[in-house]
C-alpha cells in the first residue's frame, strides 16, 4: 500500500484536482487496483468533486474525517464511489487543525491492513489545505510519496522553497519523497519562463511530466464524471496524468492504457446489455 500526499501551502496550484486525477489513473495501472481518497480539507472540494453536491450532503453526514479523528474506525467511514475502483473518507467542515494529533494517519492507515485481502487498497491519496499545520503534517509523516503542486507563476515560485525546505527538514531528504509536479501549465512566455527556472533550482525533483491547463478538467469536476472514461476520448490533461503515474510508479504506459481500454470496452458491453433490457421489457409490455 503506497501513500501519496498532495501537498502545497499555496493555494490555487490544483491540490484537489490532482487528488482527484492522480486517485483515478492509478486505478488503471493494473486489474483491480483500488485506491482510497482521503478528504483532509475542510473546504471539503475533493468530497464535492468527487460525490457531487447532493450525495456529498448525504453521505458525508455519516461518513467524514471528523468521525476517524474523534475517535471511530476509518474503515467505517470510506465510502465506495461511482468512479472506477475509488472510494473515499469525505472531508468534514467541523474538522479543525486542534483536532489532529501528527501521528493520526500513520495510526489511522494501519487500521485498513485488517481489510480482507479483496478489500484491500493499493494506494492512499491525501488531499491537503493551503496550510502548514497539524493537519497536513500529520499526512507529510505518513506519506511515501509527497506530490507538490506547482503552478508556474511568481507566487507559487516563491513559496516553492519554503515549502520544499519544510518536508526536507521534518519529515525525511529522500529525494524520491518529494517530487514536485508542474500542474495548469499555459503555454506562456512567463509561465514557461517559472518553469525552467524551478527545474535549475530543484533538478530532478520537478517531474519531466507537466500537466497542462484545460478547460476538460472544469468541466468534468462540476458533473463529477471520470475524465479518463469519457466517449469523446481522455483528452491531453488526463494522457499527461497517464504518463505521471508512469513516471512516478514505473508502470507501463502501454498497460495502463490497455487497462484503460478494457475499462471502456466494459462499460459499453454493460450499457447495451442495459438498453437491450429495457427494450426487451418495452417489447414484452405491448
Amino acid at each position: 500500500m503506497r501513500i501519496v500526499t498532495v501537498y502545497n501551502q499555496k493555494g490555487g496550484v490544483g491540490k484537489t484536482t490532482m487528488s482527484w486525477l492522480m486517485g483515478e489513473a492509478l486505478t488503471f495501472t493494473k486489474l483491480k487496483t483500488r485506491v482510497l481518497l482521503i478528504d483532509n480539507d475542510e473546504q471539503c472540494n475533493l468530497t464535492r468533486t468527487i460525490l457531487g453536491m447532493d450525495v456529498m450532503d448525504k453521505v458525508s453526514k455519516e461518513h467524514n474525517l471528523f468521525n476517524v479523528v474523534s475517535g471511530a474506525s476509518i474503515i467505517d467511514n470510506i465510502y465506495e464511489t461511482s468512479f472506477h475502483n475509488i472510494s473515499i473518507v469525505p472531508g468534514s467542515e467541523a474538522l479543525r487543525d486542534e483536532h489532529m494529533k501528527i501521528e493520526f494517519f500513520t495510526k489511522a492507515i494501519k487500521e485498513l491492513d485488517e481489510l480482507p485481502e479483496e478489500y484491500k487498497f493499493n494506494f492512499i491519496v491525501i488531499d491537503n489545505g493551503p496550510k502548514m499545520d497539524n493537519k497536513a503534517n500529520a499526512t507529510l509523516l505518513a506519506a511515501d510519496l509527497v506530490l507538490i503542486p506547482f503552478a508556474s507563476d511568481l507566487y507559487s515560485f516563491d513559496r516553492l522553497p519554503k515549502v520544499v525546505k519544510h518536508i526536507q527538514d521534518n519529515y525525511g531528504t529522500a529525494a524520491n519523497k518529494i517530487r514536485i509536479v508542474p500542474s495548469m501549465l499555459k503555454n506562456t512566455a512567463s509561465a514557461l519562463s517559472y518553469l525552467n527556472a524551478a527545474r535549475k533550482l530543484f533538478k530532478d525533483l520537478v517531474t519531466q511530466i507537466e500537466i497542462p491547463a484545460s478547460q476538460d478538467v472544469e468541466s468534468a469536476k462540476k458533473r463529477s464524471h471520470s475524465l479518463f472514461l469519457k466517449k469523446t476520448g481522455a483528452g491531453k490533461t488526463a494522457d499527461a496524468y497517464i504518463s505521471l503515474v508512469s513516471e512516478l510508479f514505473g508502470v507501463s504506459r502501454v498497460d495502463i492504457i490497455s487497462n484503460l481500454t478494457n475499462e471502456k470496452n466494459t462499460i459499453k458491453k454493460e450499457i447495451s446489455k442495459l438498453n437491450f433490457k429495457k427494450m426487451r421489457e418495452a417489447m414484452n409490455a405491448k
